[in-house]
Formats: structure tokens, sequence, C-alpha cells
């Protein structure tokens, strides 16, 4: 499994557990600074993804790979 196959699960599961909260702090009509946490948060994951992160980090990979190639 690749490094970005991980960071792109690990994505998901966070983009979840944000709506979930999202959608409890709205539900349960917590704090209004509570609800407005909550929903930046939710924004805040679907802007910045790991995978962003996750694909530079195989770019760096591929690229030290074509400048060490490992002995056959």
């Amino acid at each position: 499994m690749k490094l970005s196959d991980r960071l792109d699960a690990l994505f998901w599961r966070l983009y979840a557990a944000a709506g979930v909260f999202c959608l409890a702090a709205i539900t349960v009509q917590l704090e209004p600074f509570l609800q407005y946490m909550a929903v930046c948060m939710f924004f805040l994951l679907a802007i910045v993804p790991l995978q962003a992160i996750a694909a530079l980090v195989d770019f760096y990979l591929d690229l030290r790979a074509d400048f060490n190639p490992r002995p056959s």
C-alpha cells in the first residue's frame, strides 16, 4: 500500500469525523462558538486535503528513486 493511499484513507476518516462533529454541534444546539468552530473545521479539511501532501511526498520519493537507483 502506497503512502498516498494511506494518507487518502486518513483524510477521509478525518473528513467523516469532522462532518459528524459538525452535524452534532448544530443538532445539539451547542454554544455558537462551538458551532462556528465545527463548521470551520469541516471546511478547512475540505479545502486543505492531505492528498496534496501525499502527492508531494510521492513526487519526492519518485524523484529520489530516479537519482539513487537501487543496484540490481
